[in-house]
Order: structure tokens, then sequence, then C-alpha cells
């Protein structure tokens, strides 16, 4: 569904001027009222996203299928660091999530092992200042990775991590673009906002507003169940060299 289509009516926005019942080319005629739509539409993106993401295990089920890269990506071991930030990818979208961590060893990246926060062995890696070495486990914290041992010699992309990352929005100029979800999804991105409207400025109209909510629900069970497996490769990054540890 592409997000604004004026010839052929099967836009996203035309789809909210269909639920929300404003009428034909109200909104797209609209610049200022296109604006506001679009952000609602962005909006109900950041909405979805930690659906498509809750299936997710060790790889990445879903990454938005506008982005040109894909959210694997290297950066450098730099000696004596035992903490890095990634907060942003190399297109500077934000990283939401860090998903693993693998280190380069005989030309090959090899998985670390991961420590959780919840185990006796957290406290340790976050504090570490004096065992170096060759790093064999990583804990997550937020957007920090913590290595443990800290490093002993620095090594170009010598790290490699899994992340997931931020959709690809929209823009009120946009017109063709599609949304980087399921295509039987799309619709979603029209219900979201035509519901906060009418809760809004319809609040009379309850058979309306009922009748997309009961859409909003059937939709979203099924996108619970639903996954993609994205092939990843590889990119690489650059990270926060402050130190942390």
């Amino acid at each position: 569904m592409p997000f604004n289509d004026t010839i052929t009516r099967g836009g996203i926005i035309q789809a909210i001027e269909f639920w929300s019942d404003l009428g034909s080319g109200v909104i797209s005629g609209d610049p200022e009222l296109l604006k506001e739509f679009t952000a609602r539409v962005n909006s109900a993106l950041d909405t979805l996203v930690p659906i498509l993401l809750a299936r997710s295990a060790t790889n990445v089920r879903w990454d938005d299928s506008n982005h040109t890269d894909q959210p694997i990506a290297s950066f450098d071991v730099v000696q004596d660091q035992g903490a890095y930030r990634l907060l942003k990818d190399e297109t500077s979208l934000d990283i939401l999530k860090i998903k693993s961590v693998k280190i380069l060893q005989n030309n090959e990246y090899k998985s670390l092992r991961r420590v959780y926060l919840d185990t006796d062995e957290a406290e340790e890696i976050m504090t570490n200042t004096s065992k170096k070495g060759a790093p064999t486990s990583y804990l997550i914290k937020g957007n920090i990775i913590y290595v443990y041992p800290i490093p002993d010699q620095s090594i170009f992309n010598g790290f490699q991590a899994v992340f997931e990352r931020q959709p690809s929005y929209f823009s009120d100029t946009d017109t063709t673009k599609k949304p980087g979800i399921p295509r039987q999804f799309h619709e979603l991105l029209a219900l979201y906002p035509a519901l906060d409207y009418l809760l809004v400025k319809r609040p009379d109209n309850v058979n309306l507003i009922q009748e997309i909510k009961n859409r909003i629900m059937r939709k979203e069970a099924e996108l619970g169940i639903a996954s993609e497996q994205r092939n990843l490769t590889k990119r690489s990054i650059t990270v926060n060299q402050e130190r942390y540890d």
C-alpha cells in the first residue's frame, strides 16, 4: 500500500480518509492536515515495531524493507577499552536493541559467550579494569556492550554486532513509498490514525470507533504470530570511542 495515492485512492492516506469518515481528498488536499496525519502514521509505525520484533531470538526476524543495508555491523576492537556504545548505525538510524556480538579470530567472526545482567558474572564484567586478554564474553546493558576480558590489542573491525533499529519513516511529500512491514498489515497504519482522530474529534461515532478497534485487535493478533527471517550481511559502523570501564 503506497503512502499517498490520489489517483487510484489506494494509499494509506486515502484509507485514513475512509476510516475516519473525513471524506475523499480532505487530508491529501490539505498540506497542514497531511503533515499532521503523516506524524500519526509514523507514530503507528512506532506502535508496530515492538510487535514485529517480539518474536526475535538470536537473529533479527524483522527489519524495515525500505532500509538499503542490513542490521549487522563491524566496529573496531580498541586496546584497553572494555565497553562500547552503539547508538546509531552507519546511516544514522537509531539502534533500538543489540542482539549479539562476535569477535574476529583467524579471519573469521566467532560468537562471544553472552552473559546476562541477572547473573553473578555481570558485575565482574561491568566493573573489571584489570583482567586483559582476548575477549571471550560480553554483556549488553542498554546500548552499551561490555566485553571480558578487556582487549589487550586493537583490531580493525574486530567486533561484529547484530541489532534492531528504527523503521523508515514517511514524510508528507511521500507518494509511492510503501511501509517496510508485511503487506497484509499495511492497513494498521491507517487504522491507528483514524481511531485517534475519531476519539478526539468524533467520540460520538461509537459504532465506527468500535469497528476500527475490532479490526485493529484482529490485525495485531495476526501480526503477533507472523515472523520473517531476514538474511544478514556485514556492514561497518563507527562507534563511540569514549571509555565506560
